[in-house]
């Protein structure tokens, strides 16, 4: 949310707290305001971090409650997420709208 207030949580393996993962978008989201001031606030829709040991941290942003949305994946090495992603941010979107 616009507070910082964590909507939800899935539990993984537990190598990446929720702290840790909200930490990584916070320190992004100076250059992601940059992108998105040139895009007339349509430019940033995802960012991917890949680590050497190839996890990939994902940072999604989209429209929810009437505010941008955060969502951020761990994702291990070899594992999809894409279609997941979508899926999961569709929902969202429909119980925003109730």
């Amino acid at each position: 949310s616009e507070e910082g207030l964590s909507l939800a949580e899935v539990p993984g393996d537990n190598t990446t707290s929720v702290s840790q993962a909200l930490e990584l978008a916070l320190s992004v989201q100076d250059a992601v305001n940059l992108l998105d001031e040139r895009e007339q606030l349509q430019g940033t829709r995802e960012l991917i971090f890949v680590t050497h040991s190839r996890t990939r941290y994902v940072i999604r942003y989209f429209k929810a409650f009437a505010q941008r949305v955060t969502l951020v994946l761990v994702v291990p090495p070899g594992k999809t997420y894409r279609a997941h992603t979508n899926r999961i941010i569709r929902a969202i979107k429909n119980i925003s709208k109730l």
